[in-house]
This record gives structure tokens, C-alpha cells and sequence, in this order.
């Protein structure tokens, strides 16, 4: 230990000190509720499979209306609360028992890592590896849109319950 300081001496060495802090520090972080190992590598995995038409959708063509999110609220509340919870929060009372927690919808980091297409294309055709289910055969395309519209706002939702 007593050479550490030594090695400190030259920039190139501080980096390299630097470079293996963080490479031993990052594996650390690897659980769910983390950005950052196997959960975000999952999460990336889907998203390679989106079509690239619904990956250059940043914003849905459905305005979201009050009256956009009212009827995603009921879909969400008819469809997806089960596993995602009443509020969006991954806490559903499925979710105990699922093998891949549900999405918390109230996490921005990974609430922003889908555009709307991407969140329409996986609400769409389900992920198998998820057990979650297609909903494109049982909603039209308007109600997935606005199940969509819901599911962007939550995260702003949860915003505003800090400072209320």
C-alpha cells in the first residue's frame, strides 16, 4: 500500500486508478431497482426487438387530453393494475408472484428508457419473457394509444405527489 501514492504521481497511472475504481465499483449495482446490470441489459433486450418504425416515435399522435387519460386510466385499471398496481408502482397483486417484476411506472429513469412507440409496441405484442400479454388483438389502436398517454403521465404523477 505504501507504493499507492507513488503510482498516483502521473496522470496517466491516476487514470488507470480511476478506470479500475469504477469497473470494480459498477457490478455493485446490478440489482433491479438500479440502472445498471442484468435488469437494464433485460430491459435492452426488448427494446432490440422493437421495429425501428416504433422506435422513432417520441411522442404519441393521440393528444392526451384529460379525456385521452381518463380512458387510459380505466383501461390501465381494467388491464394492467393487476400486475403494475392500481398507481403504476410494479406492485400489483400478480406481481409477488411473477418471475420478472412488473414495470414501475413511477421510475423515471426507466419509464424514460421507452419512447411512446416503444411502450405501444410492447403493450401491443406483450413480452413472452415477461408473461405480460398482447393487448393489440383485445384494444384498438386508439385505446392503446391512450393506455399509453396514461402510462407517460404517471411518472409526472409521482412528480407531483413530492411537492403536494
Amino acid at each position: 500500500m505504501a507504493a499507492l501514492p507513488a503510482l498516483w504521481k502521473g496522470s496517466k497511472m491516476k487514470f488507470l486508478w480511476l478506470s479500475l475504481l469504477l469497473l470494480t465499483a459498477v457490478p455493485a449495482f446490478g440489482h433491479e431497482d438500479h440502472p445498471g446490470g442484468d435488469h437494464m441489459a433485460g430491459m435492452q433486450a426488448i427494446k432490440d426487438k422493437v421495429p425501428a418504425e416504433y422506435r422513432v416515435m417520441d411522442r404519441s399522435p393521440v393528444t392526451p387530453t384529460a379525456e385521452s387519460l381518463a380512458r387510459g386510466a380505466s383501461l390501465f385499471a381494467q388491464n394492467c393494475a393487476v400486475c403494475h398496481g392500481p398507481e403504476g408502482r410494479g406492485d400489483g397483486p400478480a406481481a409477488a408472484s411473477m418471475r420478472t417484476r412488473p414495470a414501475n411506472f413511477h421510475d423515471a429513469h426507466h419509464s424514460g428508457f421507452y419512447s411512446p412507440g416503444e411502450k405501444y409496441w410492447i403493450i401491443s405484442n406483450g413480452l413472452k419473457s415477461s408473461g405480460m400479454p398482447a393487448y393489440g388483438d383485445r384494444l384498438t389502436p386508439r385505446q392503446l394509444w391512450d393506455l399509453v398517454n396514461h402510462v407517460l403521465s404517471l411518472p409526472q404523477k409521482g412528480m407531483d405527489d413530492l411537492f403536494n
